[in-house]
């Protein structure tokens, strides 16, 4: 066989239970792809053919429709009575799988910035409504370097917009949430619990379950807890435990809500160092949270920014609206100086107009200013008779000032008749 389809085959890649993949030529775009074949005799099979024959279909279906930088991508797909294939993004440098030994382990640094990466791209499928269901190293590829991470294989994947039965007993057991392995109904927390446990082998190098048969393993996926990370490789940093005890949580509710949340933990932990030598390089996580912070990029947020400016906004509106109300309570005597001379000004045209002409008391403040008006035209006999000192008429005036800043009626007729 020198072609699948359209595609002319320059090499086989590898093959499974139920498909091979091959590298082809597309002969359209002109570049490499990886095309994968289904085996005729597993649409054939008399007991599972239905189940192989719609677990493909299922990821033939997604051709076109999840494009992001850490998904590989699926250019074109076909299926017929007795066979199928599915055109892929050829991605050359290999799985997770072996990065996940004591003796290959990477760096700190990198198994964030890959897990990283996955949960941005777990976020972006979960958007469209899309599960995976086998998260594990096998299902992780990489290109030029590891942290240059792709995921892909979604055969198993469910779909939410397709009106179709979720299949259940399928994945790898060793990867399994608990509700995926007791056969229940799953959403998308399934693959962040998965994305939690290949965060957790990346990290030591081993499974946080094993056990020599399946039902040992559903056993203590269910019931047990696993030791933390760091009690199996000393530098691994407290900040990193929590992050992986909370994706590996027994209940769904527990466990990160969505990608991008578990996506926040892995740049908080990264900020705040992972006890190793300081970086003289940045990694794509500590790019994402500088070009996010930048104000060109404002305009580009998620939507748990947008809901966070949101609330911060409300709460800055009732603050701000309290400290107004408790400024107006607290008007300082200036303020009710010049709210009483403009009350005067209104005051005096209506006074003057309406009521005679009285005499004046001598040395009268002439408003709640409380500074007295000169008696230049009064004795200074009949000044110190009859009008206080200015210390004493002072205080008393800015005293009634601050009980209420009015002017009364008399202050009125006074100024008119000035």
């Amino acid at each position: 066989m020198d072609h699948v389809a359209n595609y002319p085959i320059l090499r086989k890649l590898g093959e499974g239970a139920t498909s091979e993949v091959f590298l082809c030529q597309d002969p359209f775009r002109n570049r490499e792809v990886a095309v994968k074949r289904i085996f005729p005799e597993a649409l054939r099979d008399p007991t599972r053919g239905r189940l192989f024959r719609k677990l493909f279909f299922t990821e033939a279906s997604l051709a076109g429709k999840l494009e992001h930088p850490h998904i590989a991508q699926i250019y074109d797909a076909g299926i017929g009575e007795d066979s199928g294939y599915i055109v892929m993004e050829y991605v050359p440098g290999g799985t997770m799988e072996r990065f996940c030994v004591p003796e290959n382990l990477l760096p700190l640094e990198q198994v964030v910035d890959i897990a990283f990466k996955c949960t941005r791209a777990l976020a972006y499928a979960h958007m469209q409504g899309v599960t995976h269901r086998d998260i594990k190293p096998g299902n992780l590829l990489y290109a030029a370097s590891p942290t240059d991470v792709r995921i892909g294989d979604f055969g198993l994947a469910l779909n939410v917009g397709a009106e179709t039965t979720q299949i259940t007993g399928v994945g790898s057991p060793a990867y399994m949430s608990p509700e995926q392995i007791r056969e229940e109904l799953v959403d998308h927390r399934t693959d962040l619990y998965s994305l939690g446990v290949v965060m957790y082998q990346m990290l030591i190098g081993q499974l946080p379950f094993r056990a020599n048969n399946k039902f040992s393993m559903i056993y203590q996926i269910t019931q047990h807890d696993p030791p933390p990370p760091s009690a199996l490789r000393r530098e691994v940093p407290s900040s990193l435990d929590r992050i992986v005890r909370r994706a590996m949580q027994k209940e769904a509710a527990k466990r990160y809500h969505s990608g991008d949340e578990f996506a926040e933990d892995l740049i908080e932990a990264l900020r705040a160092g992972l006890g190793e030598a300081s970086r003289e390089t940045f990694g794509d996580a500590d790019k994402f949270a500088l070009l996010r912070s930048m104000r060109f990029f404002s305009a580009f947020v998620d939507r748990w920014c947008c809901a966070r400016a949101t609330l911060a906004t409300s709460s800055a509106s009732s603050s701000k609206a309290r400290c107004g109300s408790a400024r107006t309570r607290s008007s300082s005597p200036c303020s009710a100086r010049a709210s009483a001379s403009a009350r005067w000004r209104t005051s005096r045209s209506a006074a003057s107009s309406a009521a005679p002409p009285s005499p004046r008391a001598p040395g009268r403040a002439c408003c709640a200013c409380a500074s007295p008006t000169s008696s230049r035209r009064a004795s200074p006999a009949a000044a110190s008779s009859t009008a206080p000192s200015s210390a004493s008429w002072s205080t008393a005036s800015t005293s009634r000032t601050r009980a209420s800043p009015r002017v009364d009626r008399r202050t009125v007729e006074t100024l008119g008749h000035r």
